[in-house]
């Protein structure tokens, strides 16, 4: 079984000037897609909210 990648473009809803390309592998049953926090603040992404995660080990984390 192989890899999928993508290429992508994501930017700021508030201001697609600038957007970034991005080559991501694609996980088929993912229901979220993380991006690096650096890469967000690059195009002034801003939380809008958190979301908890519960992990593998049991223990439950928020992100943004």
């Amino acid at each position: 079984m192989g890899y999928v990648k993508v290429a992508a473009k994501i930017y700021n809803p508030a201001d697609r000037a600038k957007p970034i390309h991005l080559e991501l592998l694609a996980d088929t049953g993912a229901i979220y897609t993380a991006i690096p926090r650096s890469l967000l603040e690059e195009i002034k992404v801003k939380p809008t909210s958190t979301r908890r995660f519960k992990l593998t080990n049991g223990k439950v984390e928020r992100y943004p």
